[in-house]
């Protein structure tokens, strides 16, 4: 029954968020829209693009309103957030690039998902995926990346400002998350408040308005994600300490076998 209201309250708070008309800010003229595009050998491009309030209310409410993640692709394109020339099937073909990189071979997706089922894992209210596509929004939160160098959410970069690093994996966090994904293992959609998604070997593009969105879209070779309110499972206090704790194991035990290679 929790679960059930959360999901509620979640998408209730959603629905504001998108057609509630921003009042902080209303004086500035432009906005600056934080863009860092995942490339297949692991490198990170960041750079800046602004917009005025309007126009970044109109992208966000046509970007959530995208069901698919190839009309999100042509969004991203039309405002100029990746270079035209961009194909979705180079993110997808880097997916698999970034999966041999971080050691992520075919055995040892055999191995994670017997030992996941081995576990009851995809019993538990996560959602855990490995070669999938990937379409996240997260509201009031943040993001970290761990790589070199390493990005943390929020940071204030320089009016047209350009660098480059190196991704290893990224984490994102708000007090309310949407994870859709579809790939190897299954197709799995997470609505929960608070949320928590972590990826690793992604290839796309990571979006942030401030104070209205943060987004990944893309592919990745492995995401998880965690929280409460997703599908309709009713947690008590025993099931929410395990999640905690499988959810902790679960992190520990990708990081380990990346560490020791395929």
């Amino acid at each position: 029954m929790i679960g059930k209201k959360m999901i509620v309250v979640g998408v209730v708070a959603l629905l504001c968020l998108v057609t509630i008309k921003p009042t902080i800010g209303n004086h500035a003229k432009v906005i600056e829209v934080k863009i860092a595009e995942y490339k297949p050998d692991g490198s990170i491009e960041i750079r800046n693009a602004k917009l005025t309030q309007k126009e970044a209310t109109k992208f966000k409410e046509e970007f959530l309103k995208a069901k698919t993640i190839e009309e999100k692709f042509s969004l991203l394109k039309e405002y100029g957030f990746i270079p035209k020339k961009s194909k979705l099937s180079d993110w997808e073909n880097g997916m698999y690039e970034r999966a041999k990189l971080i050691g992520l071979s075919m055995d040892k997706i055999k191995q994670i998902i017997s030992n996941c089922r081995a576990l009851g894992i995809f019993k538990l209210p996560i959602l855990l995926n490995l070669l999938c596509k990937v379409n996240a929004v997260y509201l009031l939160g943040g993001e970290a990346h761990l790589g070199f160098p390493p990005i943390t959410g929020l940071s204030k970069f320089v009016g047209g400002w350009k660098a480059f690093s190196f991704d290893v994996v990224d984490m994102s966090w708000g007090v309310f998350g949407f994870l859709e994904t579809k790939g190897l293992l299954r197709s799995k959609t997470m609505v929960s408040i608070p949320s928590f998604m972590y990826l690793a070997g992604f290839v796309g593009v990571h979006i942030c308005i401030p104070l209205l969105l943060n987004t990944y879209t893309g592919f990745s070779a492995f995401a998880f994600g965690a929280g409460f309110g997703m599908q309709d499972i009713r947690l008590n206090l025993f099931t929410a300490a395990l999640l905690g704790f499988i959810a902790g194991a679960t992190a520990i035990f990708i990081l380990t076998g990346f560490t020791e290679g395929g």
